[in-house]
């Protein structure tokens, strides 16, 4: 069942990667429009100064000629800048008339300050200075501003072009930047429903960049893997439970059935009540079992870790159990190189390191030894024996609940004790290394040595 689909403009448009390209492209082009704002602005201003200076140096000379020469004087300057930017006039006293030059009168300009004047009757825009002379006439004096008018232009073309160009562009980006991760988090949620449905062996898919949703898919993937473990772990016990409880209780209700009959009789059967009671016993033992490693899986509790010396516990383990070695004439040794700490729990880990050992005597031929060493920032623990060992390909079943190594071997147990020892180092995430003794078998701890950083 495939649970993609073609990817809505709607879901590209909500991801967060399209908002953000679309408001990055927002500021560039908001910082565009200030910037180019500030040039014209700046650049104006530099530009009003230069004219009103031209007109303030101009409208002096012209205020200061002698009266019977001012009005050629504006003649000759509208002659000499007949194509230029600068014009000229001299208006009447009562401002109504234009006595020579090319531009004025102009009816709303205040005298002495400088101001803009629209194009009108066939003369440019202008800025322009207005001043009275001393015999009543006044001297008008402009400057053409149509390069103020043309970098205006310039300017709002830009603006209009940038936004033209960065606002479809951000939308075309955030667009192109959002289906490859949009796809991704399809293929993240086909996932996941897949996994919800049961198929515990589908993976995230991780593309290999590291980023948020490879952290995610990984996170993910360690939980399922673990939940595929657990859950694996109840359908191989409830099959366990149906093949190694059936015979012990088929005996128990058979010898329940030979009571009834002899009861009857009259006969008492002292033997075989004794089996019954070792028969229920088994189960009992089976089931103490089971609790005991559910009840490590389940609770993953941390509250009673603390920092304890692996090595001690290794000692008191192997202390322990030194008088059954000697009872089964197998020498057990100890030897512990260093100061082990760890963050752990004493009691769980006692218990493991005790299955270990006591799985070792068990199958050992004459000697069985436990050694801790460190490796840089690692402890190991390793219980040898020297007894038949573990073929390569058996040993990750045998930690496996109820797993036997065949009828023949008899020593095997319920094949519940490397389970117990397996659920006490997944819940301090340490490992349990099986490895081949040369001969015998060899299983190795591999802990976390405490530094200052954790304390």
């Amino acid at each position: 069942m495939s649970y993609r689909s073609r990817l809505r403009l709607r879901e590209v448009q909500a991801t967060s990667a399209f908002r953000l390209t679309l408001v990055l492209g927002s500021l560039f082009a908001a910082a565009m429009v200030i910037m180019a704002v500030v040039i014209y602005t700046a650049t104006a201003q530099q530009l009003i100064v230069r004219s009103e200076g031209m007109l303030q140096r101009e409208s002096l000379r012209l205020l200061n000629a002698p009266s019977h020469r001012v009005e050629q004087d504006v003649k000759e300057e509208v002659a000499r800048n007949a194509k230029g930017l600068d014009h000229f006039g001299l208006i009447s006293a009562d401002g109504l008339t234009r006595l020579a030059g090319d531009i004025g009168p102009y009816a709303n300009v205040v005298l002495d300050h400088p101001s803009d004047v629209p194009d009108l009757d066939g003369q440019a825009a202008m800025r322009v200075l207005a001043s009275r002379r001393g015999d009543g006439r006044i001297v008008v004096v402009g400057r053409d501003i149509s390069e103020r008018r043309y970098l205006l232009t310039v300017v709002l073309e830009v603006i209009v072009g940038a936004l033209a160009i960065i606002l479809p562009g951000a939308l075309l980006i955030g667009a192109l930047i959002s289906r490859p991760s949009l796809r991704r988090i399809r293929d993240l949620q086909s996932a996941c429903r897949r996994i919800a449905v049961g198929e515990l062996d589908v993976r995230m898919p991780v593309a290999g960049r590291g980023d948020e949703l490879d952290q995610v898919a990984i996170t993910i993937n360690d939980m399922v893997g673990d939940l595929e473990r657990v859950v694996s772990q109840v359908k191989n016990v409830t099959d366990a439970i149906a093949h190694d409880l059936r015979t012990p209780l088929t005996r128990v209700k058979s010898h329940l059935l030979d009571y009834h009959d002899r009861a009857r009789d009259g006969e008492l059967a002292e033997d075989q009540v004794a089996q019954l009671s070792h028969d229920l016993d088994l189960v009992l033992e089976r089931f103490a079992a089971l609790l005991r490693i559910a009840e490590i899986e389940a609770s993953a509790r941390t509250s009673r870790f603390a920092e304890v010396d692996l090595g001690e516990l290794v000692a008191t383990a192997a202390m322990l159990h030194a008088p059954v070695a000697e009872d089964n004439g197998i020498g057990l040794t100890a030897q512990v190189s260093s100061h082990a700490p760890a963050l752990a729990d004493p009691q769980l880990m006692l218990e493991a390191l005790s299955n270990l050992i006591d799985n070792a005597l068990k199958f050992a031929g004459t000697a069985v030894s436990v050694l801790v060493t460190e490796d840089g920032d690692r402890i190991l623990i390793s219980v040898s024996d020297d007894g038949p060992g573990i073929p390569a390909a058996e040993r990750d079943a045998v930690l496996q609940r109820f797993y036997r190594r065949g009828e023949q071997d008899e020593r095997s147990g319920m094949g519940l004790g490397l389970s117990i020892v397996s659920a006490i180092l997944h819940l301090h995430k340490f490992q349990l290394v099986l490895e081949d003794a040369h001969p015998g078998l060899c299983a190795t701890i591999i802990a976390h040595k405490i530094t200052h950083s954790e304390d």
